[in-house]
């Protein structure tokens, strides 16, 4: 029989089956996703020892599994088990795991085994299923599906000039003509302390905190916004929190997909880099009503082309499969020309003609000794990492 997403088996002996690692993983994450989620609990008798064989992988998975990564990765499947990225995330994790050579993994495959073989509550989801929980709306209710999930991202210690850039593009993004319930915007504060947090929370659908004070990694702080997303979205869009788009961009930008049927898209062909005058003026003109417009006549700065920053679109499912962007650009600079290079291997890539606003603030610096912060890592693809946004890549031992 079936009942909220599990199917009861018939009581007779069910031997353990044999199984490779792709079913290693599958049966470990299962366990654990029946171990936490309430709805699994069909029957006291055959839940007790469902409950024995789950702790058993659980205990396996503690033995197995990295330790700076493990506890992030469980903490985040108990939270939300029906949490589709916490899947993904801990199935990685598992896969990495039996791949070593030099980790003994044979009690997890045991443990595995095991449950497949005796447990007699099985997970039953179809395919086409989306188990990922709703997300909060706008007024902070939760409901309905969504198109796209803008990811924003930044760090202001001192200046307050790129806070007030990130609360001028949310504001902007909160102002479209898009239907408010196709999309939701997170923003990813990378320091050492959720510094803004409390302004922060009631702009945005979430607010998501990366600690690190060290050298700043984009990359690592995109991924993160990402992975908090649950991969429930049709599309990611990585908008610089420095960018100030118009009241028609997201809608346009979506129509433009549906239209070519592209898997990813950059929607500009140069940014306009304003100076502090015009910034100011472009925020004022842009917020001081509703679906506001800059008069780009007024503004002055510099056009930077052929940038492959500012903004980009990318299908949600290919962007988790090709494993996002690469973690190992640290400090400022080439993340987004990798993450560009790297896309295009996989799918075709659709352009625009149009300019964005960028907003003014301090530089950050760009070379070190004449050298580029992430040069060695330029056209280096061996070693790109698999397993992205561990929001706790950064914490010091005895941090949590």
């Amino acid at each position: 029989m079936t009942q909220m997403g599990y199917r009861v088996l018939e009581e007779r002996p069910v031997p353990p089956a044999p199984q490779d690692d792709a079913e290693t993983v599958r049966t470990a994450v299962n366990a654990l996703v029946t171990l936490w989620d309430p709805g699994a609990r069909l029957s006291a008798p055959m839940w007790r020892r469902t409950e024995r064989l789950g702790r058993r992988v659980l205990a396996q998975l503690e033995r197995a599994l990295p330790e700076a990564e493990r506890a992030p990765a469980l903490d985040r499947l108990r939270e939300a088990p029906l949490d589709r990225g916490a899947q993904h995330r801990l199935s990685h994790l598992v896969e990495q795991a039996l791949a070593a050579p030099e980790t003994d993994t044979d009690g997890l495959r045991a443990a595995a085994a095991e449950f497949r073989g005796r447990s007699r509550i099985v997970l039953d989801t179809g395919a086409r299923h989306d188990s990922s929980p709703e997300a909060p709306g706008p007024d902070g209710s939760s409901g309905g599906s969504w198109e796209v999930t803008v990811v924003l991202d930044f760090r202001d210690v001192s200046s307050a000039d790129r806070l007030r850039n990130t609360v001028a593009s949310v504001l902007a993004l909160r102002d479209q003509s898009l239907g408010r319930e196709r999309y939701r915007i997170v923003v990813v504060e990378q320091d050492g302390t959720p510094r803004h947090a409390a302004l922060l929370h009631g702009l945005v659908d979430r607010y998501v905190h990366a600690g690190n004070d060290g050298d700043y990694n984009r990359s690592w702080a995109h991924n993160v916004g990402a992975v908090a997303t649950s991969g429930a979205e049709r599309w990611l869009c990585f908008l610089d929190a420095d960018v100030l788009v118009d009241t028609g961009f997201l809608e346009r930008q979506l129509d433009r997909l549906r239209q070519t049927g592209a898997a990813a898209l950059l929607p500009h062909a140069s940014l306009h880099y304003l100076d502090a005058r015009s910034s100011a003026r472009a925020i004022r003109q842009r917020l001081s009503r509703p679906g506001g417009a800059v008069d780009a006549e007024s503004l002055h700065g510099y056009q930077l082309v052929t940038n492959r920053g500012g903004c980009i679109f990318v299908d949600s499912d290919l962007f988790h499969r090709i494993h996002g962007f690469d973690e190992r650009y640290e400090g400022w600079g080439d993340e987004d020309n990798e993450f560009y290079e790297h896309l295009s291997a996989h799918t075709g890539i659709t352009h625009t003609a149009e300019v964005l606003l960028h907003l003014d603030h301090p530089r950050p610096e760009m070379e070190r000794d004449g050298h580029r912060a992430n040069e060695w890592l330029l056209g280096l693809s061996e070693g790109r990492p698999t397993h992205i946004g561990n929001r706790g890549r950064y914490l010091r031992e005895g941090e949590h």
